[in-house]
């Protein structure tokens, strides 16, 4: 065999190859129906219709679109009950704020260093929280923790914040931000 061959047979199997893998991932078959055979099938208010020319038939409107939308925050099954921090957190602060169920124990902890406990406060009932803290330095991320089930709820029953994380080896926080310089 000459180089030119062998380069040849080594592309031939790289493409059998790729094709091998698409028709598993994919599903593919090499059936060919109607609609593969210079047909178009549409649906317009459920009714079938199909055109020989590759085109839809002039009878297609527009399809119905549901009104049904997505869930309002109003939603029964939603969680209303926030649990975050105050942002921005900046460096040198040390005093982190949030909002939460009152009664509840809340933790902070530098989620960058493992978990390194930050403070601690009681959420307030007015549902607020203040953690002193020594000043922090810019870069580290500030997360919120907490036993919801110390108060009587559970996981369902509260909405995180947007920096909600879980971290392996570290743990789950309900929110988090990190400090801005």
């Amino acid at each position: 065999m000459t180089k030119d061959n062998v380069h040849i047979l080594t592309m031939l199997k790289k493409i059998l190859l790729f094709v091998s893998i698409s028709l598993i991932l994919f599903g593919c078959d090499a059936n060919v129906n109607e609609a593969q055979n210079n047909q178009t099938e549409s649906v317009t208010n459920g009714n079938l219709s199909t055109s020989t020319n590759g085109y839809p038939s002039a009878a297609v409107n527009a399809p119905q679109t549901q009104t049904e939308a997505y869930p309002s925050s109003e939603d029964p099954n939603q969680p209303d009950i926030l649990l975050a921090l105050d942002g921005p957190i900046r460096a040198n602060d040390t005093v982190i704020s949030g909002v939460g169920p009152s009664g509840l124990v809340v933790y902070l902890l530098d989620v960058t260093f493992m978990g390194e406990p930050l403070g601690s406060a009681v959420v307030s009932e007015q549902g607020t929280f203040k953690v002193e803290t020594d000043p922090l330095p810019a870069g580290i991320r500030v997360g919120l923790t907490a036993d919801v089930t110390e108060i009587g709820l559970t996981e369902a029953d509260i909405k995180p914040g947007g920096g909600e994380i879980s971290i392996p080896r570290v743990g789950y926080f309900y929110d988090s931000i990190v400090v801005e310089p």
